[in-house]
Formats: C-alpha cells, sequence, structure tokens
C-alpha cells in the first residue's frame, strides 16, 4: 500500500441514530467510537459511517451488529459484539461469524483467539 493512499473504511450499524457520523462525537458514551476513528486516522483509514462511506465502495467494514442488509463487496469485514446478549442474542449465534474475518467479544465462552478475540469495551 502506498503510504499516501487513504483507505476507506464504512461503520455499519443497525441503528440510524448514529448515520451521518453521530456515532463519532465525543462524549462519554462514545468514546471509544471516536478513539477509534482516530486511531484509524492515523494510520491512513478513513472511518466513517454506511451513509458517508458507502459499504461496497469500503475496503473495510467494521459492524456492530449482524446486519440486516449483506454488502457483496471483497471489503475485510471486522465484527465487533459488544452490546449484551440478552438485548441482541443473534449477535452471538456463531454461525453469523463466518460472514466475517475478524470477530471481537467481551464474551469469554466463544472467544478462540483465531477468529474471534476478546476485547473489553
Amino acid at each position: 500500500m502506498n503510504p499516501e493512499q487513504i483507505l476507506k473504511a464504512s461503520l455499519i450499524s443497525n441503528s440510524k441514530n448514529y448515520l451521518k457520523n453521530q456515532i463519532f462525537l465525543e462524549n462519554e458514551n462514545q468514546i471509544f467510537f471516536a478513539l477509534l476513528k482516530k486511531k484509524l486516522k492515523k494510520i491512513n483509514i478513513d472511518l466513517s459511517t454506511e451513509d458517508i462511506n458507502k459499504p461496497n465502495d469500503s475496503e473495510i467494514n467494521i459492524y456492530f451488529d449482524i446486519p440486516y442488509v449483506k454488502y457483496n463487496n471483497d471489503s475485510f469485514k471486522i465484527f465487533y459484539a459488544i452490546e449484551s446478549s440478552a438485548v441482541l442474542p443473534k449477535n452471538y449465534e456463531y454461525k453469523n461469524y463466518s460472514k466475517f474475518d475478524l470477530v471481537f467479544t467481551w464474551n469469554e465462552k466463544i472467544i478462540d483467539n483465531k477468529k474471534v478475540f476478546k476485547i473489553n469495551y
């Protein structure tokens, strides 16, 4: 990769409240997302929500829910399973992970350190 090249990354959530990059506003509830965007920018990755960086045009797609919509591109797909399984049980159905290249979760029962890794949120 050319050091000057900027990769596009799309953050995809089933919640429309996060569109227009609202999820990256720095406040106590969203600091993780703001820091993620800043860290990726330092390594020439432009992370924006799916309405700005379209998933089908992005090299990296980061999901915070099992998506309702399937995107058919060859992007690198990352899934953050950080919501409680009581709230979003579909996020913890292991069969859904085959759609992703990497999965991060707090749930130690499903961590294999090959595809599924621990994250403290």
